[in-house]
């Protein structure tokens, strides 16, 4: 049997910027591959949410699939349409290069596909439902 385990992917921060590491941390398991998605989805846009995807790459030019001019500018008009949010505290600033929290799911999904950045991934992995079975037939039969 087949299953789906999302995994936050895991970045240790070096002085500069945050870097991947391999492999990530499970977060949840499916036993169908769109609802994965879907939740990967949506967790991937909470994160953008709350962080500046900057912080991932020495260049945010390296990570775009679309010039930086279009970046800051529909990033630019999502802060006038729903006003530039406040930092979380007195040292931190929204980055530049990060989504505005009241963007809608469209908008969001919009700037996802503007850059290769990601937190969360989908793996397939095999489930040995044996164990269970055994389990549960013994349980019955007690």
């Amino acid at each position: 049997m087949k299953a789906y385990v999302i995994l936050q992917k895991g970045y240790e921060y070096d002085d500069n910027i945050y870097n991947p590491q391999e492999g990530g941390t499970p977060m949840k398991v499916f036993f169908n591959l769109q609802d994965a998605n879907s939740e990967k989805d949506r967790l991937e846009i909470k994160s953008m949410k709350d962080q500046d995807i900057s912080y991932y790459t020495y260049s945010i030019e390296d990570e775009l699939n679309v010039e930086i001019n279009e970046l800051t500018s529909f990033l630019e008009s999502l802060n006038n349409k729903y006003g530039k949010p406040a930092p979380v505290n007195r040292w931190d600033s929204l980055g530049e290069y990060q989504l505005n929290p009241m963007a809608s799911d469209e908008e969001a999904k919009k700037f996802l596909s503007m850059h290769s950045i990601r937190f969360y991934e989908v793996t397939e992995v095999d489930v040995d439902v044996t164990s269970l079975r055994d389990t549960q037939i013994d349980r019955i039969l007690s």
